[in-house]
């Protein structure tokens, strides 16, 4: 992991080059140096979380989806989130890039390469293929480390798709669509604009998914995707067609668009954990962790923006945390309360009443 992502850490040492010029930093700056002083020591589980609240607030930088996705990637947590957010990045890679500053908003053309072994982590080889090789004329040196793992993730990648195909079945090509929205509820209505060739498919677990399109060619679902995401859904992403088919079944009545989802709740990783206390100094944090806290079991610190939050537990559900909650409270910890994060995010409790927990 350390050679693969260490273009990261090159990255960080060189913006703690750029903040020695002493100008006053915003706070968007600063918990943009966070987040790159997690990545710099390889803690991508820390700095994913950073990264995602500067996204939320600016989801159309180029480079925070760069960074993002390089955090997803590195984690192995959600490589179909990562890939979108990197397909969004090499739009505007470039060679100038800067990665000292923190307005910057292009990417580097490394983009390249981590959307390449993405795709290779998720057996889309085609795609990787075209990626890497892409990205290995432009470094146009035989050499350097980054063509040569370029190379060797193909083999991989290629390795593992004929390992896991049957010697007589012939790969089918791929059809391009865009997954616009997925939900757990009985009723496909939503409330989305009338796309034309919407499909609903309803998987094996219950989850019934939108999508849009059916294309040959990938680029023309670049576009497509492109144009969805103006509108304003900002999660959509690319997929096989022939997958979900495949894996699921069509639902053939007319689709609704015109109405307002049911309040059926949406998927999402859910956590419910108890705060003992939130600090500001790691001198502060570690003795409370070692005294105060030490018949506490499995005390955990969270980063919180500046603050650091001393948790303990983790629950899928409002009802056992509460049940925690009191136990800690019996502890002699009247202060401690309940905190929700919604993948990876801290959010309130009223907020996670409208998801249901999913492990993923």
């Amino acid at each position: 992991m350390a050679k693969t992502f260490i273009f990261c850490a090159v990255l960080f040492l060189m913006a703690l080059g750029a903040s020695a010029s002493g100008a006053k930093k915003s706070d968007q700056e600063k918990k943009f140096d966070l987040a790159m002083k997690y990545v710099h020591i390889e803690h991508y589980t820390e700095a994913l979380p950073i990264i995602k609240d500067l996204y939320s607030a600016d989801s159309t930088n180029a480079n925070l989806n760069y960074l993002m996705g390089v955090c997803l990637l590195a984690n192995g947590s959600d490589l179909n989130r990562a890939c979108v957010l990197l397909e969004r990045a090499k739009k505007t890679a470039t060679s100038e890039y800067v990665p000292s500053l923190f307005s910057e908003r292009r990417t580097p053309i490394y983009a390249y390469y981590y959307l390449g072994v993405c795709y290779a982590q998720m057996n889309r080889c085609p795609d990787a293929s075209a990626v890497l090789v892409k990205f290995i004329g432009i470094i146009a040196d035989s050499t350097s480390e980054y063509v040569q793992n370029s190379q060797q993730k193909l083999k991989e990648c290629q390795a593992k798709v004929a390992a896991n195909s049957p010697a007589h079945f012939a790969a089918q090509d791929p059809i391009y669509a865009v997954q616009i929205g997925a939900f757990k509820q009985n009723s496909p209505d939503v409330n989305y604009p009338k796309f034309p060739n919407l499909k609903c498919f309803l998987d094996k677990s219950g989850t019934i998914r939108f999508l849009v399109g059916n294309e040959k060619i990938r680029s023309n679902a670049e576009t497509l995707l492109e144009n969805i995401l103006k509108s304003g859904l900002k999660d959509a992403f690319i997929v096989d067609l022939n997958a979900v088919v495949k894996n699921s079944q069509e639902i053939t009545e007319e689709v609704n668009t015109t109405v307002p989802a049911s309040p059926s709740k949406m998927w999402a990783k859910i956590e419910y954990k108890v705060q003992l206390g939130a600090y500001r100094t790691e001198e502060k944090l570690k003795d409370d962790q070692a005294n105060k806290f030490k018949n506490v079991k499995g005390v955990v610190p969270v980063n919180d923006g500046w603050m650091t939050l001393l948790t303990s537990g983790n629950f899928s559900n409002y009802p056992e945390a509460a049940r925690y909650r009191n136990y800690i409270n019996e502890l002699g910890f009247e202060d401690a309360f309940i905190i929700v994060f919604k993948n990876g995010v801290k959010i309130s409790t009223k907020e996670a009443e409208k998801y249901t927990s999913k492990d993923f």
